[in-house]
């Protein structure tokens, strides 16, 4: 790949190479350097290898003369898109920033237009895990920017608060009574399932103590980080019908009726079905699907914040 580049880059100007992370093939991004300006270029694996190696190489000196063409005209539309994007983030972005503002990757097979060409605001915020990410929001106008952002700010607004309450407490994650209990009856404990969480970064599964044998994966448990709560999700009912838990919400795979669900709200969870740990829960509210195949009942249960100190006492 450097050497299709460096074949196209007739004046050696400098160039970076990364991962494109949309091209599941993986594709690859080239930035270039062009007159201190950054030209950012998509190259798809699978249609180079479609291509003559100098084709290839012959379309990025064509990219680079049309960017420096147009390069003046170009900065005078994204400039104040881009000044309205930071202002839009840093008034109401709940700790959301911007990174950088620029062209999209551009197809090196495509002709560069500077009044067609996306835009790309690269944004820091906070991923599932309460740790910092960078989300890329591509868009052609400040108002479709607008858009997005106000579409990213409930989410952040929401982890940042849980950022905020876990730090006061000195905490790592926040659990309910239900998935401590489903924990206790996995034969695990809550400090260790919560570090594994918090290293993997992922989720962890825990098997039935024998039924994951017969039932396969609907035999497991798994673990993950929900926006900083420690939430579980599996099937605490694999068999007829049977009952998926994610979270505080069951999903069941029949229509349940309408006046037994209403006759069981403000009910523990153990009045409906039948499991070690449905003592922990109560239920709020259900809702049978339009098709009457499948029930969605909400639970209600108590919160309380799993401290620094508890998980390192028991590492």
């Amino acid at each position: 790949m450097p050497v299709i580049i460096q074949a196209g880059v007739a004046d050696k100007a400098l160039f970076e190479l990364e991962k494109d992370e949309r091209d599941e093939a993986g594709g690859a991004v080239i930035s270039l350097n062009v007159d201190g300006r950054p030209l950012r270029l998509r190259l798809n694996f699978k249609a180079a290898a479609r291509c003559d190696f100098q084709e290839v190489a012959a379309m990025i000196p064509q990219r680079i003369c049309e960017f420096r063409k147009h390069a003046a005209r170009f900065d005078e539309r994204v400039e104040p898109v881009r000044a309205k994007v930071e202002a839009r983030i840093d008034r109401t972005g709940h700790g959301m920033r911007l990174v950088s503002f620029g062209m999209e990757p551009l197809d090196v097979r495509q002709a560069f237009h500077w009044c067609e060409q996306r835009l790309e605001a690269q944004i820091e915020m906070l991923d599932h895990t309460l740790a910092p990410e960078i989300v890329s929001l591509p868009s052609y106008t400040y108002r479709r920017f607008a858009a997005g952002i106000a579409h990213l700010q409930p989410v952040q607004r929401r982890r940042a608060a849980m950022a905020k309450r876990l730090a006061e407490k000195d905490a790592v994650l926040e659990v309910d009574t239900l998935t401590e209990a489903l924990i206790a009856h996995l034969g695990q404990t809550l400090p260790a399932i919560a570090a594994q969480v918090l290293r993997t970064r992922g989720s962890i599964g825990v098997a039935v103590p024998d039924v994951a044998a017969r039932a396969g994966s609907a035999g497991q448990f798994h673990f993950s980080n929900a926006d900083g709560r420690l939430v579980v999700s599996g099937y605490i009912s694999p068999a007829g019908p049977r009952v998926f838990l994610y979270g505080n919400s069951l999903t069941i795979d029949e229509g349940i009726d309408e006046d037994l669900l209403s006759d069981l709200k403000g009910k523990a969870l153990s009045a409906f079905i039948t499991h070690p740990a449905s003592d922990k829960a109560r239920i709020a509210t259900s809702r049978v699907s339009g098709d009457k195949r499948t029930t969605r009942v909400n639970l209600r249960t108590r919160r309380r914040m799993i401290g620094l100190g508890e998980i390192d006492a028991a590492a």
